[in-house]
C-alpha cells in the first residue's frame, strides 16, 4: 500500500502540496468531475497537521465519507500554519454536504468554526485582487530622491 511509503506532512518542507484523488480526477477545478465542485477547508497549526491529514486520508480511504461524494484531499504546507482541503464532486447534494460536515468534524475533533465551505464556482466568479502600489517615492515626481 501506498500509505506505508507516505513521508508525514511534518517532514516535508514549507511550499509543498499534497494531492489524493479518486482515480480518474485530476486535483484541479477544471476537471470535467468537478464542475459541480466544491470544498471543505481546514486551517490548523502545524501541530495537528500531521493527524488530520492521516486521519481524514484514512477515512477516505476507508469509504467512512459519504458514497460518491469526495473527490480527493488536498494539503498545503505553509509556514505558520498548514490547509487540508477535502474536495466533494456536488456542491448540491445537501444531505451528502451536511454528513460529510458531520463526519469532518467528529474524526478531527475540532470547532465547526474551524471548517469553511467554498464552492468553485462562487471562488472563480470572485474578481481577483489586484495589487497596487500606490506609495509615493519620497521626493515627488520620478524615481529619484530629491536632496
Amino acid at each position: 500500500m501506498v500509505y506505508q511509503h507516505m513521508r508525514r506532512p511534518t517532514a516535508m518542507p514549507y511550499g509543498s502540496n499534497l494531492h489524493i484523488f479518486v482515480k480518474g480526477i485530476k486535483p484541479v477545478w477544471e476537471d470535467p468531475a468537478m464542475k459541480d465542485g466544491a470544498r471543505f477547508q481546514l486551517k490548523m497549526p502545524k501541530s495537528h497537521s500531521s493527524k488530520y491529514w492521516e486521519d481524514l486520508l484514512l477515512a477516505m480511504i476507508g469509504e467512512q465519507f459519504p458514497e460518491n461524494l469526495v473527490a480527493g484531499l488536498v494539503m498545503n504546507l505553509k509556514p505558520q500554519f498548514d490547509k487540508i482541503a477535502v474536495w466533494i464532486t456536488d456542491c448540491n447534494n445537501e444531505a451528502g454536504i451536511a454528513q460529510l460536515k458531520k463526519d469532518i468534524l467528529q474524526i478531527t475533533q475540532i470547532d465547526e468554526k474551524e471548517i469553511e465551505f467554498e464552492v468553485f464556482k462562487e471562488i472563480a466568479s470572485k474578481p481577483q485582487k489586484k495589487f497596487v502600489n500606490n506609495k509615493k517615492l519620497r521626493g515627488g515626481k520620478g524615481t529619484g530622491f530629491n536632496r
